[in-house]
């Protein structure tokens, strides 16, 4: 790895764990970046921005194949230390996650320039609420960065970062909830764009539950 931590200051932790936790610290401040790019490609869905939305889309589908990569890496590395981590199967679910959120961070992108590239106008309500879930997910992973960063230095305390995660994970899925409910009565007269925003806000929350699933193997990693 490129990134070693000293072991004088890790408290109850292996020097392998430590590096696995940077890391992925690393990889969800780099899938942070993609979420960035999610919100200047949904500024671009109403002004049919085609030029700026397709740079933005090259970046975030490059931050993806970073993110897989550097991923791919760190699950080499477990195999090469696993004999010393007892919780391997918990870093292993949470990079499991963070794979499957890079490639959907991938998908949600593809369907932003999709609303980018067609001529039907999008209504601007949903432009808002599908801005505010990406905001959220940003808060999320802003969350996780600082409940692992707690981790990485011996501190158990993480009860606040995982209620907060969570508290946004249920106003996504709420969202997600009241949009799927309304998308068929107030987008028929669009069937361009119906099944867009219906797979696009689908991935959305997913990307909420990805977040709030590593928040959740982050615990178990304290309870242990």
């Amino acid at each position: 790895m490129d990134e070693y931590m000293d072991p004088h200051s890790m408290n109850r932790q292996s020097l392998a764990e430590a590096n696995i936790i940077e890391q992925i610290r690393n990889n969800i401040k780099t899938l942070a970046e993609g979420i960035g790019g999610l919100q200047t490609l949904i500024n671009t869905v109403s002004d049919k921005t085609l030029y700026e939305a397709s740079n933005v889309l090259e970046k975030i589908l490059k931050i993806k194949d970073e993110s897989f990569e550097a991923n791919v890496k760190l699950l080499s590395y477990i195999s090469r230390v696993s004999i010393g981590i007892y919780k391997r199967d918990l870093y292993l679910g949470i990079i499991t996650n963070l794979i499957d959120f890079g490639e959907r961070i991938g998908e949600v992108g593809l369907s932003i320039k999709a609303l980018v590239d067609i001529s039907v106008d999008v209504p601007q309500s949903y432009i808002a609420t599908i801005g505010k879930m990406v905001n959220d997910i940003s808060n999320q992973a802003m969350i996780l960065d600082r409940l692992l960063h707690k981790l990485n230095i011996g501190s158990h305390d993480i009860g606040r970062e995982l209620n907060e995660i969570r508290k946004l994970e249920e106003d996504i899925d709420n969202v997600f909830k009241d949009l799927y409910s309304s998308i068929f009565k107030d987008l028929a007269y669009k069937p361009q764009i119906l099944y867009l925003i219906k797979d696009l806000v689908y991935m959305l929350e997913k990307l909420s539950d990805y977040i709030w699933r590593i928040a959740i193997y982050a615990n178990m990693i304290v309870e242990s």
